[in-house]
């Protein structure tokens, strides 16, 4: 848009485009609500005249917006071309000023949130805008006195949303894992918070040439240049340094300069608590290794030695070195270092070990378990992925399977559900990427009888390293860590083996219908890709392949749909299985046979599964009848008894109520004192009954003393539309006064 372009003619334009203008401050917008506001015309002409609003932003809503905080050109190009490569090219880019700082515009498939990157460096950082609480300024100049201006082409004032391109959440996901290792692989440190002062602990600013008085220890005391101390300073050293030429407004000069983990000098400003970070080029450039000629006693790198190294490790993003051939061997890169430098001595003139390690090494964004393969190295969503899975070696000969089918026996005694149990234990081993049906095991008050052992040959058969317990309530959301489930991660089952929850009390069937929700996001076979929570950490989107298996002391722990889908319920013994006869003992001495879990694993692998569809709705059981029977909350309840009770095909709020209650109180109905009584029996009388007079639904009759609207329960066919008013009131009276009775109901009787 050219400059002579209005503000309000630009803000016009954008809603007309389908966008959702903001009057801008600068970069922000302090109008009160913006973030919610139902933006129109009425609402940019009510603040067309708010003071110092110029600019002009676009609220995100369905838009994704990749702002690339990158000050250098080349370094923002790679980001650039990163984003492209991972979603797509969008020719929607807005720059700021003449760095490389610049927005790319996409649609969102779905609403986002707004993510980012970690900050590296002085300005190296990835914003991802989205969601109605997101905006960014699109038009206008910037606070340090640039114009925001788009590449020629599309942009919003030109061209509406739906020239967009479109950007997934798993698209946005990949994108930030693959920035972030684009700035390490780039040398960048990232920036934190300092602990104790709260001021910034990573600005950039050393250059090589910069002169530093070293105080301690006094053998080394002297200036130093920044390229010397990265010379000088052997691995984990910090030497005290006067930094009054660096800050000659300080009173103090005192410091601490050592080199970090990448090899980089830093030095630590004591009075300032801010950390000063040698600036790195980009790309990083990598140190000469040829052995210096000026006859100094320092052995340089043994090249076979380095070559050793970068075959067997590999530097995983999240700052961790992992073995290649079993990347469960895992060691931060400061203590890996520690471990290996004393086998690569470095002289004056020779660069860290782990410089020249990390210049050459394997790298991975992220490590992960990729069960469908035994590759150590894939690429997976545009990212380089270390495969964390090894198969379990059962190689020992000479073993049986009858007391473990004994077992099971005892365990599962329905014959069917005992052939799902199998059949589903043998689909995981042959197929371990697969997300299996979840499995309920319900033992009726019996605690002991033998789930837990179960659980203990799943974890022989499949890897205990693979094989992750948690408990019920962390699982149903009855826990304070139930938002965490990093549980899923690297595993291959998550079972519950024993739970020893309390019996649901009454006016809980809320409380166990959100436990079936909860637990239905664990058990969907189709949602592979995760957002997995961590305590105190990111949050990161990753393929998971955990299957699993619960088990509970009640048929009533959840309430589950007619046609729920997802878990296979199954019935447990009766009796513990300590109380039959030896099979306890029998099955742990067989249990510790190596021979044995290797002849089990084997037949298993060859089971015919073909009647067991992995993906399909899951099978219906006499153990899930039960359950979908007991799931009924105590409204739905006492509509049905009601129905068995009463003989008339009328009836009106009043008696429903009435009938309700009375029932509530004699069955002991679950009844959810925590809402309104009158409008949860409302909500559940409109829900089961049709209008007399669908037409007419204010239309009341007189019966009695009362004014009544009749609701259809049984026959609409009969009743719909009957104006026989006489023919109404006699069906009426069989269901008791249609005015209803008068029942107390208070908390104290619900405990009669």
């Amino acid at each position: 848009m050219g400059k002579s372009t209005g503000k309000q003619e630009i803000r016009n334009k954008l809603l007309e485009n389908g966008y959702p203008p903001l009057p801008l401050s600068g970069k922000a917008c302090y109008i009160k609500g913006w973030s919610q506001a139902d933006i129109d015309s009425d609402w940019l002409k009510s603040h067309a005249r708010t003071a110092d609003t110029d600019n002009t932003g676009i609220r995100c809503d369905d838009l994704v917006a990749f702002d690339i905080d990158v000050d250098s050109q080349r370094l923002a190009d790679k980001v650039d071309h990163c984003i492209e490569k991972i979603a797509g090219r969008s020719n929607f880019c807005r720059w700021s000023g003449d760095t490389g700082r610049r927005l790319m515009l996409y649609w969102a498939e779905t609403p986002g949130r707004k993510q980012r990157t970690a900050k590296y460096g002085a300005a190296a950082q990835l914003e991802v805008l989205s969601g109605s609480g997101c905006q960014f300024a699109a038009y206008g100049m910037h606070p340090k006195g640039h114009a925001y201006h788009w590449d020629d082409g599309p942009e919003p004032v030109k061209n509406g949303t739906a020239d967009l391109p479109v950007v997934t959440d798993t698209q946005v996901t990949d994108i930030l894992i693959a920035v972030e290792q684009l700035f390490i692989d780039h040398g960048l440190l990232k920036a934190t918070d300092d602990h104790g002062s709260g001021a910034s602990s990573a600005e950039y600013d050393l250059t090589p040439d910069m002169v530093f008085e070293v105080v301690k220890p006094s053998r080394a005391a002297g200036q130093y240049t920044v390229a010397e101390l990265e010379v000088a300073l052997a691995g984990g050293s910090t030497w005290n340094v006067n930094l009054t030429a660096f800050r000659p407004d300080s009173d103090s000069g005192a410091g601490l300069v050592s080199l970090d983990a990448h090899g980089r000098v830093f030095v630590h400003d004591l009075v300032t608590a801010v950390t000063h970070y040698q600036a790195p080029e980009v790309p990083a450039g990598l140190p000469d290794m040829q052995a210096p000629d000026d006859g100094n006693l320092f052995v340089p790198t043994p090249e076979d030695e380095l070559q050793r190294l970068i075959a067997e490790y590999v530097y995983v993003w999240d700052g961790t070195v992992r073995l290649l051939a079993d990347p469960s061997r895992t060691w931060r890169l400061e203590r890996w270092n520690q471990a290996h430098k004393q086998r690569l001595p470095r002289g004056k003139a020779n660069p860290p070990m782990y410089t020249l390690w990390l210049a050459d090494c394997i790298k991975a964004a992220v490590a992960q378990l990729c069960p469908d393969t035994t590759d150590r190295l894939l690429e997976r969503h545009g990212i380089t992925v270390l495969n964390t899975y090894k198969p379990p070696a059962h190689d020992a000969k000479g073993g049986d399977t009858a007391t473990f089918h004994a077992f099971l026996q005892h365990l599962v005694p329905d014959r069917i559900e005992r052939a799902l149990v199998l059949n589903w234990i043998a689909t995981k081993l042959q197929h371990p990427e697969y997300r299996l049906h979840g499995i309920l095991m319900v033992a009726r008050g019996v605690f002991g009888t033998g789930r837990g052992t179960l659980v203990a040959v799943l974890n022989h058969l499949l890897g205990p390293q693979y094989c992750t317990e948690t408990t019920l309530g962390h699982l149903t959301g009855g826990s304070g860590q139930a938002q965490y489930n990093d549980y899923m991660s690297q595993s291959l089952l998550v079972s519950v083996p024993e739970a020893l929850e309390e019996k649901p009390k009454q006016g809980a069937w809320i409380t166990r219908h959100q436990a079936y929700e909860q637990i239905k996001t664990c058990v969907d076979t189709t949602a592979v890709r995760t957002l997995i929570v961590r305590k105190g950490q990111d949050n990161t989107a990753e393929d998971i392949y955990a299957s699993v298996l619960i088990c509970t002391n009640h048929d009533d722990a959840l309430v589950i749909p007619a046609h729920e889908r997802r878990l296979i319920i199954v019935s447990n013994a009766t009796v513990p299985l300590a109380d039959v006869g030896q099979l306890a003992d029998d099955v742990y001495t067989w249990m510790g046979d190596p021979a044995n879990i290797a002849a089990l694993y084997h037949e298993l692998k060859q089971w015919d599964t073909s009647k067991y569809d992995p993906y399909g709705t899951a099978p219906d059981t006499a153990a899930k009848d039960i359950m979908i029977s007991l799931g009924d909350s105590g409204p739905d309840e006492a509509w049905k008894i009601m129905l068995e009770q009463t003989d008339g095909d009328l009836i009106t709020l009043a008696q429903w109520r009435s009938m309700a209650l009375r029932i509530a109180l004699e069955y002991e109905l679950d009844w959810p004192e925590q809402y309104n009584q009158e409008k949860v029996l409302r909500v559940v009388f409109r829900k089961n009954s049709q209008g007399l007079w669908p037409n007419q639904p204010r239309r009341q009759l007189a019966a009695g003393k009362a004014r009544v609207r009749p609701r259809i329960i049984r026959n609409p066919g009969h009743w719909l539309g009957n104006q026989n008013r006489d023919e109404i009131r006699s069906e009426l009276v069989k269901n008791g006064p249609a005015g209803g009775e008068i029942i107390a109901f208070t908390p104290k009787d619900t405990e009669k």
